[in-house]
């Protein structure tokens, strides 16, 4: 969160979105999205700052805030990157259809549907 914080006071603009997810009263989890910050070959969002309460774990929170920042992400570009620090990270990314990816500075990737127009009635 301290980076967030940080980030977030230096540079607001840097983030499309941030998402946040409160139960019992309590912020339960909190995730962002921005530019990928690492040279890539089109234009690709990474989800950052990602975190969840431990008292929290393992209550839709996670897949809640995600969800979230995919969808803001939907139209916009085709790929959603993200870094997973641990074991238990990769678990969620993968479980959430991210795929492993190897010699990039991101360790999975999501590959959005693109969006057409709305179906008229």
């Amino acid at each position: 969160m301290t980076r967030l914080d940080a980030e977030f006071a230096t540079d607001r603009a840097m983030f499309h979105a941030i998402f946040t997810c409160h139960l019992d009263g309590r912020l339960a989890g909190i995730g962002a999205i921005t530019d990928e910050p690492a040279p890539a070959p089109v234009p690709m969002w990474r989800m950052r700052r990602f975190h969840v309460h431990r008292d929290y774990r393992r209550r839709n929170v996670a897949k809640a805030i995600a969800n979230a920042l995919l969808q803001e992400a939907a139209g916009k570009v085709a790929t959603v990157t993200v870094h997973a620090g641990n074991a238990g990270a990769v678990r969620f990314w993968e479980a959430m259809g991210f795929t492993g990816v190897d010699g990039q500075a991101w360790s999975h990737q999501a590959h959005l549907p693109k969006l057409g127009p709305a179906a008229s009635s």
